[in-house]
């Protein structure tokens, strides 16, 4: 279980990372994959 919400966690903020800028669109995704991360980590 941790190691999905660690995988999902470290994944979602390379995505925000790698976006080549960070606006709200980027931000609304993150916050979409950290949502989905959490969901299914059952947290």
């Amino acid at each position: 279980m941790l190691d999905s919400l660690k995988d999902g966690l470290q994944n979602a903020v390379k995505r925000l990372l790698g976006a080549s800028t960070v606006d709200e669109q980027a931000v609304k995704e993150f916050v979409r994959d950290l949502q989905r991360t959490l969901i299914q980590a059952d947290v």
